[in-house]
Formats: structure tokens, C-alpha cells, sequence
């Protein structure tokens, strides 16, 4: 019980906000790392993928992207949630400016993401 109310101070203190736009969001709200509009504009894959690297791909490529078929690499498969390069400053935050508090919420999304689409892997 004491957890509960700590942490509903915190939230006072210190409302949630955005991963991406940094909009303050609801307290109430169950899922709080991202605003309607964001999770709404999220740059989720969603047309075929490589299945070594998990890329989008091309109109007409096959089930690996060129690049996968050119190069060799140390790994068998990727999984991709986000198009990176819409997503990136987010990424670079947490990698960069140590904004550990990204980092719960873009694994939580991930983590979803994953139950979902790939619940056969998990």
C-alpha cells in the first residue's frame, strides 16, 4: 500500500510525459508512454519485412533484402518494431543523454509489440 501512494506522489511530482513529443499524460491513464497522437502516428512496420534483418522491403524484393543477400553477417535474424530512422532521436536520447526512464517505456512497447505479432518466439 505505501508503494502505491509513493509512487502516485512521484507521478505528482513528476507527471509522466511523451517518450516522443514530451506531452504531459494523463495520471490515470493505464499505458503512459506515449500520447494519442503519437502512438497513432508511430512508426510501427507493417508491410514485409527481410527476415534476416527485418527491414522493410522493397516493392519486389523477395524474403531477403539486398543487402542481406550481398553481405555476410554474424547474425541469423533481426527483429525490427519501429522504422529506426523515425524513431531515432527518441533512441539517441536514451543511448546518448542516458534518459534511462526511455528505456522502460520503448521495452514496454517493444515487449507488446512482440506478444502480439511474434508470440511464437517468446
Amino acid at each position: 500500500m505505501k508503494k502505491i501512494w509513493f509512487t502516485r506522489g512521484l507521478e505528482w511530482l513528476y507527471p509522466p510525459k511523451c517518450l516522443l513529443c514530451g506531452e504531459l499524460l494523463p495520471l490515470e491513464k493505464a499505458e503512459r508512454e506515449l500520447c494519442t497522437r503519437c502512438k497513432e502516428e508511430m512508426p510501427w512496420i507493417t508491410q514485409l519485412i527481410c527476415v534476416q534483418c527485418g527491414r522493410p522491403l522493397l516493392s519486389g524484393e523477395e524474403m531477403r533484402c539486398e543487402r542481406c543477400r550481398q553481405s555476410a553477417f554474424v547474425f541469423d535474424r533481426a527483429i525490427s518494431v519501429f522504422i529506426y530512422e523515425e524513431i531515432h532521436q527518441s533512441i539517441k536520447r536514451f543511448k546518448f543523454r542516458e534518459c534511462k526512464h526511455d528505456a522502460v517505456g520503448l521495452g514496454k512497447i517493444m515487449a507488446n509489440y512482440l506478444k502480439t505479432f511474434y508470440a511464437d518466439l517468446l
